[in-house]
Order: structure tokens, then C-alpha cells, then sequence
């Protein structure tokens, strides 16, 4: 499944299914039976873990649904922004070893339909920008956007290590205003 609004879709079900056998179906067609769902209050690891950390939170939040709100896959340049993506990876993976949890993810990605066989080999030569520029669209809003990913700590500090940050930021005013739009009416707006 590689249709963002489907996948979408069959998340958000797995999530508000409140029959036991039928919300275990969801979630084994929505994750890998080696996934992991990593929340700062709560995780699942596999097909059961996922299920029973689902179940317990819907017992909490018992009277509590999930809606898809507009549709997902607004990325306006994703083939360029895939291929940076993808070149990230491939650095991080060759600088990680071969053992690591950054060429486990490299391996899933290249196993995916429509990676160029260009794509496949890192091109050492092409410029690795600090920040990646990203382009939304929605309901005729578009907004131009750059990301950043900052790693904190060193091998020593084992806590810390890996632990990686991403921060986006308006690449240009109509963005900017936006933005400071959304934050003087609390995000109360129709393009959320």
C-alpha cells in the first residue's frame, strides 16, 4: 500500500475499530509484523503489541475517534524531495555501517516500487544541502517551506545518541505570514 490517503485511511481505522478480532485485522494490514508504533506515552512492538497498546488507549479514551481531516499526499515536489531524502539515507547508512538501523531503513526504502535504478547507487559527487526545501499545496494554498535535522549527541552518551530533531521553517514571506496567521487564531483554519 503506497497511496498516502489509503494508508491513511487504514490507520485511522485500525485506531477507531473497537471490536478486538476486527481491530487486530486492521492493524495487521496496516503494519509490518516487525513495526514498532513509538508514542512518548505509550508503544507497541508487532502485530499483537501494536493491537493491545490500540486497545489500551481506547479504553482510556473510550469515547474518543480518530478523523481524517482534507487529504494527505499535499507534497508538491516529492520525486525531488525523495531523491534528497533518499541521498540522506544513503550517507547516513554508508557512514552508519552495515549493521545499522539507518541501512535496515535504506534496504526497505530501495525495496519499494518506483525507486529509479539511478537512485540506487549514492552519488557522493551531487551537493548535500544543510536544509531540504519543500513545497505544499492544498486547496489552492501553497506553501514553501525548508526543513533542518539536528543530531544531538556522541557516541559516549549513549542516551542521547542518534537522537535526531527536525525543525521546519517558512522559506519565504506568503509562508511566513501564514504561518504567524495560524499562530494569532490558534490554527483555526480550513487548509489544516
Amino acid at each position: 500500500m503506497h497511496n498516502p490517503a489509503a494508508i491513511a485511511r487504514h490507520y485511522l481505522a485500525a485506531w477507531n475499530e473497537r471490536a478486538p478480532a476486527a481491530r487486530r485485522v486492521q492493524v495487521a494490514q496496516v503494519f509490518a509484523a516487525d513495526a514498532s508504533d513509538l508514542d512518548p506515552l505509550m508503544q507497541g512492538a508487532g502485530i499483537d503489541g501494536i493491537d493491545a497498546m490500540i486497545g489500551a488507549a481506547q479504553l482510556q479514551f473510550q469515547d474518543h475517534r480518530f478523523v481524517l481531516r482534507g487529504t494527505p499526499g499535499a507534497q508538491a515536489d516529492w520525486e525531488a524531495v525523495g531523491a534528497d531524502l533518499l541521498q540522506w539515507v544513503q550517507r547516513q547508512a554508508m557512514g552508519d555501517g552495515p549493521a545499522s538501523e539507518s541501512t535496515r531503513l535504506l534496504d526497505e526504502l530501495m525495496a519499494l516500487p518506483g525507486i529509479a535504478e539511478a537512485a540506487r547507487q549514492p552519488n557522493l559527487d551531487r551537493l548535500a544541502l544543510p536544509f531540504l526545501p519543500i513545497t505544499l499545496r492544498k486547496d489552492g494554498l501553497e506553501l514553501n517551506l525548508f526543513t533542518t535535522i539536528t543530531t544531538l549527541g556522541t557516541p559516549h552518551d549513549v542516551t542521547v545518541h542518534e537522537l535526531m530533531l527536525e525543525s521546519f521553517f517558512p522559506a519565504d514571506a506568503v509562508c511566513r505570514a501564514w504561518f504567524d496567521q495560524q499562530a494569532e487564531h490558534g490554527g483555526a483554519n480550513k487548509h489544516q
